[in-house]
């Protein structure tokens, strides 16, 4: 970001420079002060964005954190699957809070893709206006959008539509819009990302069939995208809430073995412990009737 905003800086001081060999052009000063407005006022929301990332930083800590947490009750758990009264009830109910901070934790950094990428789309347009000046052509008054960029920033703007509904957990109508961002931009770069999120509309709804579905189309249809161990992941917490045990410990190891070094793989493995344990507190239940 840094350097773009030097090369920004650069544009403007050769719109300067022309200016002023024009003879006092004032159509084009009038071009270089509102171009230098934009650039200050697009400089400020980069500086904004910055902090956030910096924020994101943070919370990466955060998650770094949960790690530690779900490492140091190892031991706890075993403990709890070797058979404690009421073990796999307190397990799950920690379980689910670290799910969902998890899950918060996925929604911000995708609002900073997002922030981010409709930045570097604002920061194109500003590059080309200034070329403009620059080689002093006056820019038009009505200028034809690149249809790229107008496809690009439209479907940021749904995507993000999405994912803030999804926050106010109005799940519905996020799904509704993702939905629609998948008819539109179905080759889209977040198209992966809106079907991960379809499913956890479901999930989060309790209708955890649907959610398996959605989570299942993700690792078919997107098997090397950024939500490909998210999806794997989610689509065995989906048949765990079905109390299908053993097509959720399926994709609880698959999650594992092709993803062991991040942390939906520790997640799993607490999950998988959990499985044992109301498998073992079951067992114990028929034997003693």
């Amino acid at each position: 970001m840094k350097i773009k905003r030097r090369r920004a800086r650069a544009s403007l001081a050769l719109i300067a420079l022309a200016a002023a060999s024009t003879g006092g052009c004032v159509a084009l000063q009038e071009d270089h002060l509102a171009l230098k407005q934009r650039v200050d006022s697009l400089e400020a929301r980069v500086d904004k964005d910055e902090a956030d990332l910096r924020a994101a930083a943070g919370r990466q800590a955060d998650q770094q954190a949960i790690v530690d947490e779900l490492r140091a009750t190892t031991r706890e758990v075993r403990g709890l699957v070797a058979g404690q009264a009421g073990g796999a009830v307190a397990l799950n109910q920690e379980a689910t809070l670290i799910e969902q901070r998890f899950v918060d934790d996925q929604i911000r950094e995708e609002e900073n893709g997002v922030k981010l990428a409709s930045i570097e789309i604002s920061l194109d347009r500003l590059r080309g206006r200034i070329e403009e000046v620059a080689t002093g052509k006056r820019p038009q008054l009505a200028r034809t959008e690149d249809p790229r960029t107008e496809a690009a920033t439209s479907a940021l703007a749904l995507y993000s539509e999405a994912l803030k509904l999804f926050q106010r957990r109005e799940y519905r109508a996020s799904r509704e819009k993702l939905e629609e961002f998948l008819r539109r931009y179905a080759r889209g770069a977040y198209a992966d990302n809106a079907q991960y999120w379809i499913g956890e509309t479901y999930y989060n709804e309790g209708d955890y069939e649907r959610a398996a579905l959605a989570f299942n189309e993700v690792t078919k249809r997107y098997p090397d995208g950024d939500k490909a161990s998210f999806a794997l992941m989610r689509l065995g917490f989906s048949f765990f809430e079905l109390k299908n045990y053993d097509l959720a410990r399926a994709a609880l190891l698959r999650v594992i073995e092709q993803y062991p070094e991040e942390k939906q793989a520790l997640i799993a493995k607490r999950k998988l412990l959990l499985i044992r344990a109301l498998e073992d507190e079951e067992r114990t239940k028929k034997s003693a009737q």
